[in-house]
């Protein structure tokens, strides 16, 4: 589509092209709100519909940048994230809930994660990059 790469004048896109692109961000957003599943996805295993799973947000100052101007609180309590958190501050164990981290793929966040997941505390990790994870980061946490 010639139109979807058309710009004004100053070589900025026009807003009209930038719509699909918040469209998909915020649909990945969603997505990983609700564990990796679409709204209405049903898995093999279950029998009920899809019912809100209430949890954590665990964010480190990147992503909470990232996500900030495409997410408000309340649409986060809409995906049923009851708290959000920044990854390196204090937090207290949650062993009944599970948590979403959203991060970049650092040494220093791997290492945390990694703590949280030894030290038992959520009941489920969601493990959610910014970008690629490179391969002994990847190892590194599925040693913990």
């Amino acid at each position: 589509n010639q139109g979807a790469w058309r710009c004004r004048k100053g070589g900025r896109p026009s807003t009209r092209t930038m719509l699909p692109l918040r469209e998909k961000q915020l649909e990945a957003i969603v997505r990983m709100l609700n564990l990796n599943r679409t709204p209405g996805e049903e898995d093999e295993d279950e029998e009920s519909n899809w019912e809100t799973v209430w949890k954590v947000l665990v964010l480190d100052s990147f992503c909470m940048d990232l996500l900030s101007p495409l997410v408000k609180v309340g649409d986060l309590l809409k995906h049923g994230v009851t708290l959000h958190m920044l990854v390196h501050g204090g937090r207290q164990a949650l062993p009944d809930v599970p948590a979403v981290y959203f991060t970049r793929p650092t040494a220093e966040n791997t290492k945390r994660i990694c703590a949280d997941v030894v030290g038992h505390l959520y009941g489920s990790f969601y493990l959610n990059f910014s970008s690629s994870l490179p391969r002994p980061l990847m190892e590194d946490l599925s040693a913990a």
